[in-house]
C-alpha cells in the first residue's frame, strides 16, 4: 500500500471498533502516507447502523482528502455495505482462499464484487479463471514489493483501459 501511496492517496478502511457511546472516526497516517481510518461505534450498534457509520467516516475521509472516483480495492465482499454509492475509478477484489474450495459456496456480496470487479487478485492459480475475465494469479514466489508493483501495474493499466462513464442529462 505504501508503494499505491506515493501516487495516490491510499485509505485503508479498518473493521469498526466497537468501544464508543456514539459513532466517531479515527484517521492516521503512516510516514509513507497511507491513512488508516478506523470508525469507533457503540457495542450495541444494529448492523444496518453500523455501515451507516462506516459510511460516513468513509465519505468524510475522501471529503477531506479531496477523494473523487477512488479505486475500491476489497479484501472482503461485505465492505460493499458502506461503499456501493461511490463512483470508483476502478474496482479491485483481492480474492483470498478462505477454505479448500471457496469457490462453488460464493455468497451473495462475493458473486456482486466479483461481478462487478474490473480487476481479480487471487493467491492460487486454480479454476478462477472461469468464474471472472480478468484474474491475475499473485505467487508467492516473488517478493512482497515485487508483488505490490506487478499488482499496481495492473491496476494503472486497467484504470487507463477502462472505458469513460457517461450521464445523460
Amino acid at each position: 500500500m505504501a508503494q499505491c501511496a506515493r501516487e495516490r492517496r491510499v485509505v485503508f478502511v479498518e473493521e469498526p471498533e466497537l468501544d464508543t457511546a456514539a459513532p466517531d472516526v479515527e484517521l492516521s497516517e503512516t510516514r509513507c502516507g497511507v491513512v488508516t481510518l478506523i470508525p469507533h461505534v457503540p457495542p450495541t450498534m444494529s448492523l444496518p447502523d453500523v455501515e451507516s457509520a462506516q459510511k460516513r467516516a468513509l465519505d468524510f475521509a475522501l471529503a477531506h482528502y479531496g477523494c473523487v472516483n477512488p479505486v475500491l480495492w476489497y479484501y472482503a465482499p461485505r465492505a460493499q455495505a458502506f461503499t456501493g454509492h461511490l463512483d470508483p475509478a476502478l474496482i479491485v477484489y483481492d480474492w483470498l482462499d478462505e477454505g479448500p474450495n471457496p469457490v462453488p459456496h460464493l455468497g451473495r456480496r462475493a458473486q456482486q464484487l466479483l461481478d462487478e470487479a474490473d480487476v481479480v487478485f487471487t493467491d492460487t492459480v486454480d479454476h478462477r479463471q472461469l468464474v471472472h475475465h480478468n484474474v491475475f494469479p499473485m505467487t508467492e514466489a516473488m517478493s512482497w514489493a515485487e508483488m505490490w508493483s506487478d499488482m499496481w501495474a495492473i491496476v494503472e493499466r486497467a484504470i487507463v483501459s477502462r472505458p469513460l462513464q457517461t450521464v445523460a442529462l
